[in-house]
């Protein structure tokens, strides 16, 4: 899995929005351009006029961590009481 630093969102914002191509932006922090896309819906573009935002993929890529890591510990917390039970 490819792991976007904040740091990596925030040039993303500044290219992005000042319409650099995508090749050139994936190029810069060195991604693939179907990461690039991803990243972009991420950050709210869902179409070629919308601007991204930073901040916006960064709440929810940390939205996303949590609840990944609520479902782990409820299906670990699950097999545990299922094995003891």
């Amino acid at each position: 899995m490819i792991k976007i630093l904040y740091e990596h969102r925030k040039i993303i914002e500044e290219m992005y929005n000042s319409h650099v191509p995508l090749s050139r932006i994936a190029a810069r922090i060195n991604v693939a351009r179907n990461t690039l896309y991803k990243e972009l819906k991420r950050g709210g573009v869902t179409k070629p006029s919308d601007l991204y935002s930073a901040d916006l993929a960064q709440e929810n890529t940390v939205i996303r961590q949590i609840k990944r890591c609520r479902f782990h510990q409820i299906k670990t917390g699950l097999s545990e009481h299922l094995t003891m039970g």
